[in-house]
């Protein structure tokens, strides 16, 4: 496993053909766990590397009126 900071990358880095899932991942309950494998699954078929993007909770934040 490999941890990439976004804010520390060169600006002109780029990624290999990937397979993306990104959300708030508070714990790896099942739910994350099928998910995963199912991300992973979907990257061995389509011969992509995978990437689990997380984010906190602040990440979308809509303004309520």
């Amino acid at each position: 496993m490999q941890l990439l900071r976004l804010n520390a990358l060169a600006p002109n880095f780029q990624l290999p053909q990937t397979a993306v899932t990104i959300g708030n991942f508070d714990g790896v309950h099942l739910g994350h766990q099928a998910m995963v494998s199912q991300l992973k699954e979907v990257a061995k078929a389509q011969n992509l590397k995978t990437l689990v993007m997380k984010h906190h909770h602040g990440f979308h934040h809509s303004e309520k009126k």
